[in-house]
């Protein structure tokens, strides 16, 4: 089940319309972007109820309301792929979008291959901007032909890594009802309990 992502400075939100205001209820205004609860009986203003989320900026946990899967460090996937050049096939780096931006050396080459490997492990896994930055440095000083090229390509890398994406929605994977016996056709969304006791669901983040 696809669900529109809503990004606030503080939160990432996924709501639903409802006629129905309920007290102990968060909801998020559209017109002003401001989230509020319910504490008192009273005409609800414009807005939807927030059925999931996931705070931002060190913001606090929404009580009630089901939370959304952290976001990874990395939302682009890199891969290695092959370029022929006039001069022989070299390894390279890339963007998933095919954009080239890292030579490390001809394929085959042992040490142009284990550099390649270690730009992407620290691309698409856990890193610091130290790590990677030491990472292009010793890919270049392999001897890639290229030299002038660095300057340019850890600039672009760090302003990647600095400007993070974030999703514009979420698609939460389904509990098939007919299999455990419910006859309700209504799609239920698999969940998990955090350590902390929070009702999270699981997924998969959407980007553009």
């Amino acid at each position: 089940m696809k669900h529109e992502i809503i990004k606030t400075e503080n939160y990432l939100l996924v709501v639903e319309e409802t006629n129905v205001p309920k007290i102990g209820k968060w909801y998020y205004n559209s017109d002003n972007s401001n989230l509020f609860i319910i504490v008192n009986d009273y005409p609800l203003p414009k807005s939807d109820i927030v059925i999931s989320h996931l705070p931002l900026n060190g913001s606090p946990i929404l009580e009630g309301v089901d939370l959304l899967p952290p976001l990874s460090l990395n939302q682009t996937k890199y891969i290695k792929e092959y370029q022929q050049y006039d001069d022989g096939t070299h390894v390279c780096i890339a963007y998933s979008n095919g954009d080239w931006f890292c030579d490390c050396g001809l394929e085959g080459n042992e040490e142009a291959e284990k550099n390649a490997d270690l730009i992407l492990d620290k691309l698409n896994d856990s890193y610091t901007e130290e790590d990677l930055r030491i990472a292009i440095q010793q890919a270049f000083l392999s001897g890639v032909e290229r030299l002038e090229d660095f300057g340019k390509v850890e600039s672009m890398l760090m302003k990647n890594i600095q400007q993070p994406k974030y999703p514009i929605g979420f698609e939460c994977e389904v509990l098939d009802t007919a299999k455990i016996g419910f006859t309700s056709t209504v799609p239920m969304n698999l969940t998990t309990t955090t350590p902390e006791g929070h009702t999270q669901w699981i997924g998969t983040y959407i980007y553009e």
